[in-house]
């Protein structure tokens, strides 16, 4: 018996909507929920009709209006996709889920699932990660990748509050902190809370009441999976010899800026995934 199709909640997420004061001018961004792997996936969707999809993976601790002061430029490209991964932002998570093999899987089902072809892959911070494994186990899904930050290497590079959250002894640690004192002063320059307080308050509760704890789940991963990640890369049998990847780094324990700069990167990969002709040009794409 074929498998019943995953709902999808048409309802737009009014935590944030167009129109509100603070964001009308910033960008047009409507959000649904949509349940993927029995997760519901909180996700942005142009619904351009494009052979162009681009799919934007939200930065920690952030959500997906990390991309609000893109979102339209990136939108007229083609279909453009932004979700809060699984455990991020205000989407559901398992802890099975929040691992950045995991969510490679991850994304791999959530793309055949939503007919989203061999998207272009826009990952800052632990988007990284996850497109990485993504990239490297299911290379038929990625046209390309603009990936950066996250202290995605080996050995791992990372400072500041990264290194302890990752260095804690246990959960127990993390769930101790206060979160919603601490991500709101991550944010600040990001979304200041006089400036702009509905995106603020969207980034300090998605990880408040415990869920910046379990998020961390992701992160501690990093001590042994940034390892398998890279021999995975190394080895795989689908390496091309170019491909269109780039990657931007950052200081140790610092974040990327999600607007300009990965627009610009990003926009200048797609110009050349298309040839003179106007026809789309195929790359199998990972990260090496």
């Amino acid at each position: 018996m074929a498998e019943a199709p995953a709902p999808c909640y048409d309802q737009a997420d009014h935590r944030l909507k167009e129109g509100d004061s603070q964001l009308g001018a910033v960008s047009p961004i409507t959000t649904y929920f949509r349940v993927c792997d029995r997760a519901r996936v909180r996700f942005a969707d142009a619904k351009a009709d494009s052979d162009t999809t681009l799919l934007l993976l939200a930065p920690w601790p952030e959500s997906l209006w990390a991309f609000r002061r893109i979102w339209q430029r990136v939108a007229a490209v083609g279909r453009v996709v932004a979700i809060d991964m699984p455990g991020f932002g205000h989407s559901d998570g398992r802890p099975e889920l929040i691992a950045p093999d995991a969510s490679g899987a991850f994304l791999a089902r959530l793309i055949d699932e939503w007919g989203l072809g061999a998207p272009h892959i826009v990952g800052p911070d632990v988007g990284t990660a996850a497109a990485l494994f993504l990239a490297a186990r299911s290379p038929e899904r990625v046209t390309s990748l603009t990936i950066g930050g996250g202290a995605v290497r080996f050995p791992i590079d990372a400072g500041g509050a990264l290194k302890d959250v990752i260095e804690a002894p246990s959960l127990d640690v993390v769930r101790g902190l206060d979160a919603r004192t601490n991500i709101g002063q991550a944010v600040e320059a990001a979304a200041a809370s006089d400036s702009e307080p509905e995106v603020h308050e969207d980034y300090v509760s998605a990880y408040d009441l415990g869920r910046f704890a379990e998020s961390a789940r992701f992160v501690r991963h990093y001590p042994e999976q940034n390892r398998c990640c890279v021999t995975f890369c190394r080895r795989s049998p689908h390496r091309p010899r170019s491909s269109p990847v780039v990657t931007m780094t950052s200081s140790p324990g610092r974040t990327i800026s999600t607007s300009t700069t990965f627009f610009r990167t990003a926009r200048s990969i797609l110009s050349t995934q298309v040839t003179s002709r106007g026809s789309r040009q195929r790359t199998n794409t990972a990260a090496w």
